[in-house]
């Protein structure tokens, strides 16, 4: 991500879908010290590693062992940014039920809730206009 990134500043924000969520987090937590994004979005995905390995690809598998076992340290993750957003859906078949709830316990971020959304692939999400809203808001604030 460093790569693709490059130097954050307050222009930055950054997206991560499912399993890109926890990449999206693991990065936060190695900015350093006093680096500040304009804001941070994950779509249908977790805000704590799993306890247990999920059935998933061999290589998502690979990259998940990486972080299991080592705790999200989120105070420095949210050392980086004022503006973080949580995307839901309530039929999300990937995502584990009740991760709004821990979304907004842990980060205390904007929790936006879809409808039948599934896990936010292609064959249920064409568009997710509040998404856009939500980055351009964070842009105009």
């Amino acid at each position: 991500m460093d790569k693709l990134i490059g130097k954050v500043d307050n222009d930055t924000y950054i997206i991560g879908h499912s399993l890109g969520c926890m990449a999206v987090i693991r990065y936060m937590e190695r900015l350093p010290a006093g680096a500040r994004i304009r804001g941070a979005m994950i779509v249908g995905g977790r805000v704590e590693t799993p306890k247990k390995m999920p059935d998933m690809d061999p290589d998502d598998r690979e990259v998940l062992i990486k972080w299991i076992g080592t705790p999200i340290d989120w105070k420095k993750v949210l050392s980086h940014t004022d503006n973080f957003t949580g995307v839901f859906s309530d039929d999300d078949p990937i995502t584990p039920k009740g991760e709004s709830e821990r979304f907004k316990k842990i980060v205390g971020g904007r929790v936006i809730m879809k409808h039948a959304m599934g896990h936010f692939e292609e064959e249920t999400t064409e568009t997710l206009p509040d998404v856009l809203d939500a980055v351009l808001e964070a842009f105009n604030s």
